[in-house]
């Protein structure tokens, strides 16, 4: 396990996290849903470095998530449906949230996801760092 970049990914995921919540909180729903994106995949890439999975530059994590899943630590395979769910939904929303003027979302349906799946992300980040906290 490579401790500095997992530490860095990890890192990664609560400042995008922290960016996300800031942004909710100032109205920003769009932005925080782009933010809780980062996050969950900065914390999927820790996950997958801290679990010595190889994995190329990429956004979408869904289908190394569903091709690793047996090489997981057990919390996180036990809510690898989970962690895809929300993973996934959040890819969607991605552009959107990214580019909101090319966008046909609204503040209502940004305020929705937001609301949605931020503690979902939450939870599974917090899961992702307490696994990768424990001795292998």
């Amino acid at each position: 396990m490579e401790n500095k970049r997992v530490a860095t990914w990890l890192d990664d995921a609560k400042r995008w996290l922290a960016m996300s919540r800031s942004a909710e909180k100032d109205k920003f729903y769009d932005k925080g849903l782009y933010c809780l994106e980062m996050s969950m995949e900065s914390a999927i890439k820790a996950l997958f470095t801290g679990s010595d999975i190889e994995f190329p530059k990429t956004h979408n994590m869904t289908h190394l998530i569903l091709l690793n899943k047996d090489s997981l630590p057990l919390p996180i395979k036990r809510d690898s449906e989970e962690l895809i769910d929300v993973f996934s939904a959040l890819l969607e929303s991605r552009n959107a949230s990214g580019y909101k003027a090319e966008s046909s979302f609204t503040d209502i349906e940004f305020k929705k996801k937001l609301d949605r799946y931020m503690p979902r992300s939450e939870k599974l980040i917090k899961e992702i760092e307490d696994s990768l906290n424990k001795p292998l």
